[in-house]
């Protein structure tokens, strides 16, 4: 077999168990919720978990930033369009202003 793409469930699961043996974990993605977001609410939550993982923090990072700033105090799944718009603003800021202080 040339991919695991081929496996069939008992495949994968064989090859998770094993994974699992030799010490590895399954790290659960934070950010799994934007696939089932609202359609017109995708694109910014894309933008933010970008613009996290750029700056290599999580989502809680992204919430606490959005209280700090806006003082909105929600999970990012809660969050309207128009909170989700001001908290990408803050993070590409936040972004280009460590950028800066790294130089």
């Amino acid at each position: 077999m040339k991919s695991s793409t081929a496996l069939d469930f008992a495949g994968r699961k064989k090859v998770l168990d094993h994974l699992k043996a030799c010490g590895f974990k399954v790290v659960a993605n934070e950010w799994a919720f934007i696939d089932k977001a609202a359609a017109d609410r995708q694109p910014l939550l894309r933008k933010i978990c970008a613009v996290c993982r750029s700056m290599k923090v999580g989502k809680r990072y992204a919430e606490g930033a959005a209280k700090r700033q806006s003082g909105i105090d929600r999970k990012l799944e809660l969050m309207d369009e128009g909170q989700l718009w001001l908290l990408a603003g803050v993070l590409e800021r936040t972004r280009k202003h460590k950028e800066e202080a790294a130089k």
